[in-house]
């Protein structure tokens, strides 16, 4: 979208009424495009979420209507309720949210990267050694995240 409004703003004829209708043109399909990929992105994530849920629903139905009958005897109907009302929730509530973020923070952090190389294309040389470097960081944090976690 900048580059649509430095080329109409250096444009000699940006005050007549068709290079406006022009430019106005361009503006105006760059932010339906927008609008269409935003929300097809939405109706995909709701619609794989939707699917994801229905299926570990299945698998664990299936698990407990084959489970011995001891199962039954050891576990309370309410446990077992819990665990399916809990398990289904976190697919329909947390998890679309989180892969939402997830999908937003990588666009985000793949348009800054390419910025960032168009204009600095020495940057690319700088990194893959931070590439390199970041990998054995990332498995240390992990590591250290899930014991932390599990303190909790």
């Amino acid at each position: 979208t900048n580059g649509v409004l430095t080329t109409w703003s250096d444009d000699q004829n940006r005050d007549d009424a068709s290079a406006r209708d022009f430019y106005m043109t361009i503006y105006g399909c760059m932010g339906v495009t927008q609008t269409v990929i935003f929300l097809s992105k939405e109706i995909i994530l709701y619609l794989a979420c939707a699917k994801a849920s229905r299926l570990i629903h299945e698998q664990l139905l299936n698990k407990v209507m084959h489970s011995p009958m001891s199962f039954f005897d050891t576990n309370p109907m309410g446990r077992i309720l819990n665990r399916f009302s809990s398990d289904v929730d976190s697919m329909d509530q947390t998890f679309p949210a989180k892969v939402d973020d997830f999908l937003n923070s990588l666009t985000e952090v793949i348009g800054i990267v390419a910025v960032i190389i168009y204009s600095t294309p020495s940057f690319l040389a700088l990194m893959i050694p931070i590439s390199i470097l970041y990998y054995p960081l990332q498995k240390l944090y992990l590591s250290s995240s899930r014991q932390i976690r599990r303190l909790e």
